[in-house]
């Protein structure tokens, strides 16, 4: 069963349009902005919610919907069995953000609004990137002078100042960027690759690991089912490249302290701290509540200013319990799951249908990746970001303009 607004688009169309307008204009700020992004996407869901009232709109909700509310219901659930009800609603502000889904799925139906997509989450990556390559180094340098940064050097202090929630915003903004090169055929192609650029040059100064690994496989994953030959020399000869930077070689090699035993980093808390807590906790100690404090318990040595577990997976089980890591993992295996059968309905279609339908997978699988050594599940943006791809996932790739009734997005 899949989920489509039943609105005649005749009706309210004006309203519809600006929450149509509204979603991009959140799609676009995500990156750079979170708080004008969830002003954007709140006005949004108010006009949507308005035209909805007006010609008396229904849904029909689809599994990744379902899924949706079912991980809500055991949010609710964990923080009811813990006693911590009442003090988690703040908390339970973030996963609402999935709530989104049934309106991208009704605003974003047409092979042109998810390009308008792509193109608003490329120009608000750009943004970052932009400011990260502008003011990083800037920073890098009077935080070391002045002493504001806990680092012995300029090299350090830039790598300090790099962020996880960032990196994978880029990540996806680079991959929104090739999706808009390969189907935009106009004049603004050398806009778009000077674009690209940027994000790549923001990419790397931005110094996380997690995000290159990643974003490099998804990239080449996507230039290796296009059979891009020329364009997978150019990545390889930009990896090489990037490798020959000292201190790019020296980020890469702290990696084996995250795994090493007897450090404190992730193999501390995957080991000492998660086993613990689930142990204690079967049915989860909290969607939201786990504290540094706790986590010392188990490891005395887990650093003072961590407070989650650097993992989607020990991080759901051990706030949900049993019951919302099953959630979880239903639910995110049912969008890989529909998200292959997009790329598979729209092979055919060429490259309008067929290209978005890839960025959309390689998207929802970096993020997925990402997410088995970092805790992105939690970052607002991303589950945001991630409510978007969802909600465009909910509509077949079938359906063209011809057969809409000019909708909202049909002219974007």
């Amino acid at each position: 069963m899949e989920l489509f607004a039943t609105i005649p688009f005749s009706q309210g169309h004006v309203i519809r349009e600006g929450s149509y307008r509204l979603l991009l204009a959140a799609a676009f700020s995500m990156a750079f902005s979170i708080a004008l992004g969830q002003v954007c996407l709140f006005l949004a869901i108010l006009l949507f919610g308005a035209s909805m009232i007006m010609v008396r709109g229904r849904f029909h909700l689809t599994p990744l919907a379902w899924g949706a509310l079912a991980f809500l219901a055991v949010v609710v659930l964990s923080l009811a069995i813990q006693g911590d009800l009442p003090r988690g609603w703040r908390r339970i502000s973030r996963p609402l953000w999935f709530l989104i889904i049934p309106m991208v799925a009704a605003l974003v139906r047409t092979g042109e609004s998810r390009v308008a997509i792509f193109k608003a989450m490329a120009l608000g990556s750009g943004v970052m990137a932009a400011y990260i390559l502008a003011w990083n180094p800037i920073a890098a340098w009077r935080g070391v002078r002045a002493g504001e940064i806990w680092a012995p050097d300029f090299k350090n202090a830039l790598i300090h100042l790099g962020s996880m929630t960032v990196g994978q915003l880029l990540m996806l903004g680079l991959m929104a960027s090739i999706g808009v090169i390969w189907t935009n055929k106009g004049h603004w192609r050398l806009f778009w690759w000077s674009l690209l650029a940027v994000q790549v040059a923001g990419f790397i100064l931005n110094y996380k690991r997690g995000s290159w690994i990643c974003g490099c496989m998804a990239v080449g994953s996507l230039l290796l089912i296009q059979r891009a030959w020329r364009s997978l020399v150019v990545l390889l000869l930009i990896i090489v490249s990037v490798l020959a930077v000292p201190s790019v070689r020296f980020r890469l090699s702290q990696m084996r302290n995250e795994f090493d035993f007897n450090s404190v980093g992730r193999m501390t808390m995957w080991t000492k701290v998660a086993p613990g807590l689930i142990r204690d906790h079967p049915w989860g100690s909290g969607y939201g509540q786990l504290k540094n404090e706790t986590m010392r318990l188990y490891a005395p040595e887990v650093e003072a200013d961590r407070s989650h577990l650097h993992s989607n997976f020990p991080q759901v089980l051990v706030e949900t319990g049993w019951l919302g890591l099953g959630v979880y993992f239903a639910w995110m295996a049912l969008a890989v799951g529909i998200a292959t059968r997009r790329v598979r309905e729209s092979w055919n279609s060429g490259p309008g249908g067929r290209i978005p339908a890839l960025v959309l997978l390689l998207m929802l699988c970096s993020l997925l990746l990402h997410g088995v050594v970092e805790y992105n599940f939690g970052d607002t943006e991303l589950q945001i970001l991630l409510a978007m791809i969802l909600g465009i996932l909910s509509v077949p790739a079938g359906i063209r303009e011809a057969d809409e009734p000019a909708t909202a997005g049909s002219r974007s």
